[in-house]
């Protein structure tokens, strides 16, 4: 994973190729939330707090690990890898606060859309502004196919947790019908 991320960061590879593997990065990031999602019913009956398998934590935290050399590159991205770049701190609480302005200023250019939607969400979460982004993920769920309404109601996973696998999961799924 920080091989990819330096891949990003060094800004040599083409931005199509950039944005392809920003997508890639997307994805795995998201596989700890994933992993969460997927045991927390069973988690819920067995009286316990949801898990992931060791790798999903490993690889969450290695993307991590990379995201403020990614993130430093914002103002010399074009707006459609700036749209992927938005959802990456909003994986990550901790990075997301300092692109918080650039995240919000993104959000304008796609208004009225159903790709604004996840603009919107990626600055929801950046902002720590939990209850926004679950009327935001509601919304998004209720008309992205491939995106299920249950996400939202696991139990034992915090909702800035689901409301990002709802925005990681339509990002990339958005992506890969647009190519």
């Amino acid at each position: 994973m920080t091989f990819l991320v330096d891949l990003v960061a060094s800004g040599t590879v083409p931005a199509p190729r950039r944005l392809d593997v920003s997508l890639c990065l997307v994805f795995a990031a998201d596989r700890l939330a994933d992993g969460l999602l997927a045991d927390a019913d069973r988690a819920a009956a067995e009286s316990r707090l949801p898990t992931a398998a060791p790798w999903a934590q490993e690889v969450y935290q290695a993307v991590g690990t990379g995201l403020s050399t990614l993130l430093a590159r914002w103002n010399t991205e074009p707006p459609a890898m700036q749209y992927v770049l938005a959802c990456l701190p909003a994986l990550y609480p901790q990075h997301g606060r300092q692109i918080a302005q650039q995240v919000s200023a993104l959000t304008p250019a796609y208004a009225g859309t159903r790709h604004g939607a996840y603009p919107r969400l990626a600055d929801a979460l950046v902002n720590e502004d939990d209850e926004r982004a679950v009327v935001i993920a509601s919304d998004i769920v209720s008309w992205e196919d491939g995106l299920d309404p249950g996400w939202l109601e696991a139990p034992g996973i915090s909702a800035a947790m689901k409301t990002g696998h709802v925005l990681a999961e339509g990002v990339t799924q958005t992506a890969e019908a647009s190519t």
